[in-house]
């Protein structure tokens, strides 16, 4: 997803008294694409957004494949972070925790594991079905009717994110799941020993 997918938490921060900043990673909705990026400069992307707007001390949230960039970044701006939340977080696991998932993430995970270029074929459809209003109101109808029980702003949002995600092309979403399925460059033990607590969601 974009940065507009953080519109998700956008009413509870509020009512938290809490402010949500959620921006485009490299690659996605307005964010230029970096041919060599890496897990840990995100942590240097979030320092210049930080000194942009002023920020000395914050806490850092990542979902899903946000997940190892932003302890990546935890990381990096050790005594500026002040709380990391892991919230359903991706990142390498076992072939029993595989087992678990479901058989189109396992797909994805398996050709960023193994031929990450040709996860750009699943992810061009992705992109077409999103493509333009109709396709998005289709495709959102199927999914609720598929899933009445979500919340049907929740799965708004996230429609929207995606389509917004994908609006450049795929090449900043191929290079992500290969780095978040590929082995960190750093170990987690290094995140645990920060200033900053980890709190993980499931």
């Amino acid at each position: 997803m974009s940065g507009l997918g953080g519109g998700s938490y956008d009413e509870t921060a509020r009512a938290a008294g809490l402010r949500w900043i959620s921006p485009d990673k490299p690659g996605y909705g307005g964010s230029d694409y970096q041919p060599k990026r890496s897990l840990t400069r995100w942590g240097d992307d979030l320092a210049a957004l930080a000194g942009h707007l002023g920020l000395d001390r914050f806490a850092l949230a990542g979902e899903s494949g946000g997940g190892p960039f932003t302890l990546a970044a935890a990381r990096r701006l050790t005594g500026r972070v002040s709380v990391v939340a892991l919230i359903a977080s991706g990142g390498p696991i076992t072939r029993a925790e595989r087992a678990g998932q479901q058989p189109r993430i396992r797909f994805y995970g398996w050709l960023a594991r193994n031929a990450p270029a040709l996860n750009a074929v699943p992810l061009t459809v992705m992109r077409w079905s999103l493509a333009g209003p109709a396709r998005r109101e289709r495709s959102f109808r199927r999914e609720m009717a598929a899933t009445p029980e979500a919340k049907h702003a929740g799965v708004r949002i996230e429609f929207e994110a995606v389509a917004d995600a994908l609006r450049q092309g795929t090449r900043g979403a191929v290079q992500e799941l290969a780095l978040t399925w590929a082995p960190w460059s750093f170990p987690l033990s290094e995140i645990k020993n920060a200033s900053a607590p980890v709190a993980r969601c499931p």
